[in-house]
């Protein structure tokens, strides 16, 4: 009979039991974990999770702009208005410039210079002779032209005085002039030193859509860009944002009317006046509005692969590459400024470096 230990039962005895015990101990299964809520649609959370998105888009914008030299005289010649397409490419570069830093602030500031270096020639200054239906239609770009150079702290010396030169015939412009044009060339004047024209801004402003109260449901598209211009012009297109220009009804009504406005033109997905309306939002201290949030999100979706803004396939069919002047650079310029204050307004960093 084969000898056993008095211990071999034992041994698996304590084998067995070990085996027992570590089964039954091993832990449960955990429950997967839930997903993280995203961030409340306008929080700081929000913005914060976009910002690496806007910094791209804005790369992508800088390329698409630096890549378009604009002649504003071959502008004209082919009946386009030359000097308001640079005005929308200078204030496009500025907003760029604001947000930027270090180096990359230096390079935007000399890129500005070239771009407004037109402004140097004698026929870019000819208000004097020009027809009166193209003095009005240069007139309030001409003046912004010289406000965006000062601004960044080109020499407008020699730019000033050609404005003094063409005063007399804008000032016999104004009376004709809509409201909110009569108050950017107010905001041009006072920034040069120059006296507007007493009784053009007193009283009930004739043309102004805020005094009329008008309902969202009733403005066309060419409406809502005046209303929004009115609001920006009231802040001196965010140069003076610490105005305060409009009473409780005013606001209230603005309130109502941007929302709604932006509601609609999500809807249609387009990013020119939806960086307006946006805009216009912020300056009156109403960046929280719950349409601001879907309308970032429709202009950053509506960047194209070459950095630019929007579709306008029946402005390039009529125009060629022209087009990337008459309306890509001003989409690109008000979404631009339409985001670096929404950022700025929900504090959230957005810097260029």
């Amino acid at each position: 009979m084969p000898y056993r230990t008095p211990f071999a039962g034992l041994t698996l005895t304590l084998a067995l039991a070990c085996w027992v015990s570590a089964c039954s101990c091993q832990a449960p299964p955990q429950p997967t974990p839930a997903a993280a809520e995203p961030p409340a649609p306008g929080s700081l959370q929000w913005y914060n999770a976009r910002t690496p998105q806007v910094i791209a888009a804005l790369d992508k914008a800088q390329a698409w702009l630096d890549a378009r030299p604009l002649d504003p005289f071959a502008l004209r010649q082919k009946g386009l208005n030359g000097r308001k397409q640079l005005v929308a490419q200078l204030d496009a570069w500025r907003w760029l410039y604001l947000l930027a830093e270090g180096p990359r602030k230096d390079w935007l500031r000399a890129r500005i210079e070239r771009a407004a270096a037109p402004t140097t020639e004698a026929r870019f200054h000819d208000l004097l002779t020009t027809e009166d239906i193209i003095l009005k239609q240069v007139a309030t770009s001409y003046l912004r032209c010289a406000f965006i150079m000062d601004k960044v702290g080109l020499d407008t010396a020699a730019y000033q005085v050609e404005i003094g030169k063409a005063k007399a015939r804008i000032d016999a412009h104004l009376p004709y002039r809509g409201h909110h044009q009569k108050m950017a060339i107010k905001s041009y004047y006072d920034h040069f030193g120059l006296a507007f024209p007493d009784g053009l801004l007193t009283g009930r402003p004739k043309g102004s859509i805020i005094t009329q109260r008008r309902p969202a449901n009733s403005l066309s598209l060419i409406d809502a860009y005046h209303l929004a211009h009115e609001v920006m012009a009231a802040y001196d297109f965010g140069d003076r944002p610490q105005a305060t220009p409009f009473g409780d009804a005013d606001l209230i009504y603005l309130e109502t009317v941007l929302h709604l406005l932006m509601l609609q033109h999500i809807e249609r997905r387009d990013p020119d006046i939806l960086g307006e309306l946006v805009f216009s939002a912020v300056l009156i201290g109403r960046a929280r509005l719950p349409s601001v949030p879907g309308a970032i999100d429709v202009m950053l979706a509506a960047q194209n692969p070459n950095g630019s803004f929007g579709s306008y396939p029946e402005v390039e069919a009529k125009l060629g590459k022209s087009a990337d002047f008459e309306v890509y650079t001003h989409t690109l310029m008000v979404v631009t400024h339409a985001i670096a204050a929404s950022w700025q307004a929900a504090k959230a960093p957005l810097l260029l470096r």
